[in-house]
């Protein structure tokens, strides 16, 4: 009987370690805090965001990708910051929040009206319309 103990204590401690050293890469999107974007710029000048990103995580690290721009017509941005995680296991039982202040830099080609739509998950959270003179 006390063998078959020991083997139940061995088998448990073994999926106890499976479980919290298993680690696994995901994709995220992360929020947008603050975005701090100007309302002119000389032409040929870049367009400077001053950005806040965020996300709530029982995982760390997390390793952001760089901005992700797509222009969706002339001159019309949508921006995304994807960002990957690797989670441990379990992870933690508290949420922590991840904050990064940055700057994301848009060059200008010519003078006009430029829009830069800040998304997360698809939805535009901030939009910013910038003349560049």
């Amino acid at each position: 009987m006390k063998d078959y103990q020991n083997y139940n204590i061995y088998i448990g401690a073994i999926i106890l370690l499976v479980l919290f050293s298993c680690k696994k890469t995901i994709s995220v999107q992360l929020e947008w805090g603050t975005i701090e974007t100007p309302k002119n710029v000389e032409a040929g000048l870049p367009i400077t965001s001053k950005v806040q990103l965020m996300y709530s995580t029982t995982s760390y690290p997390i390793n952001f990708q760089g901005f992700r721009t797509v222009e969706k017509s002339k001159n019309h941005f949508l921006i995304a910051a994807p960002a990957t995680i690797i989670t441990h296991g379990a992870g933690s039982v508290n949420a922590m929040e991840w904050i990064m202040d940055t700057t994301y830099v848009l060059l200008t080609t010519s003078s006009g009206q430029y829009i830069l739509d800040f998304v997360f998950k698809g939805n535009v959270m901030q939009s910013d319309t910038v003349d560049v003179r």
